[in-house]
C-alpha cells in the first residue's frame, strides 16, 4: 500500500500549477489539502484526512525538492486587431448553416470580418457590428440566443511547433488572468491564435504580451 506522502507527491507532480502554489513559502497548504483531497483518496483507494493530507504537503515543500518545470514563453511574429465586432450565437440547425453559407459568402466578398465557429449545439458567428443589421435581414427566423457588442479579435502569428508544446495556453491565459482579463472565445490553427475579447482589453493584452 503507498503512503500518502508518497500519492501527495505524485498528484504534486503532475500539476505545474500545484507546484508553484507549494514552491511559494506564503502558500496556504490546508486549502491546498482540500483542494486535492478528493484525487489523493482516490489514487489511494481509501480514506485519508485532509489533516494527514496537509502535513504531506508540508513536507514536501519542506523538502527542497519542488522544482517547477519552467513553463514556455509565449511569443508571436505578427499579430492583427480588429475592433467594432459583435458575436451572435444561435442554435445548430441544418437551415441556419445553410443560411450563413450564402451570408457568408456575401459578406467576404465586400472584403469585410466574418468568423462562424461550428459547436456541437451552437453556431457562433463574429462579424463587425456594422453589419449585424444586415446580417439578422437574412437570418430573420432564427432566434440570437447570445448577443455580445464591444469586441476586438486579436490574432497572433505563432510557430506551428505550438501545436505540440505543452502548457502555451497556461503561459498565455495565466499573463492575462493576473491582469483580471476576459476572454470570451479562443480560435485556433496550426499558426494562428485569435483572442475574441472586450475592446477595452485589446490594448492591454498587446502591452503584457510584448513586455
Amino acid at each position: 500500500m503507498r503512503t500518502t506522502n508518497a500519492i501527495v507527491q505524485d498528484v504534486v507532480s503532475d500539476s505545474i500549477m500545484l507546484q508553484k502554489q507549494l514552491a511559494d513559502a506564503t502558500a496556504n497548504l490546508s486549502a491546498i489539502a482540500r483542494k486535492i483531497h478528493p484525487t489523493v483518496e482516490k489514487r489511494a483507494k481509501r480514506q485519508i484526512k485532509v489533516g494527514t493530507i496537509t502535513v504531506a504537503l508540508h513536507r514536501f515543500q519542506q523538502s527542497g525538492t519542488i522544482s517547477p518545470s519552467p513553463s514556455p514563453v509565449f511569443s508571436f511574429n505578427d499579430c492583427l486587431v480588429q475592433i467594432g465586432l459583435t458575436e451572435l450565437i444561435f442554435q445548430k440547425t441544418l437551415e441556419l448553416l445553410l443560411k450563413l453559407q450564402v451570408a457568408n459568402r456575401q459578406i467576404l466578398q465586400k472584403g469585410l470580418f466574418i468568423t462562424i465557429t461550428q459547436g456541437i449545439n451552437e453556431i457562433s458567428v463574429i462579424t463587425l457590428t456594422k453589419q449585424i443589421p444586415t446580417l439578422l435581414k437574412d437570418l430573420t427566423f432564427f432566434k440570437v440566443q447570445v448577443r455580445i457588442d464591444d469586441l476586438a479579435n486579436i490574432t497572433f502569428k505563432v510557430p506551428p511547433t505550438y501545436t505540440h508544446t505543452p502548457n502555451i495556453f497556461y503561459t498565455l491565459l495565466g499573463s492575462l488572468a493576473a491582469q483580471h482579463i476576459n476572454v470570451v472565445e479562443i480560435t485556433t490553427t496550426s499558426t494562428e491564435l485569435s483572442l475574441l475579447v472586450h475592446k477595452d482589453d485589446a490594448q492591454t493584452i498587446l502591452s503584457i504580451l510584448t513586455r
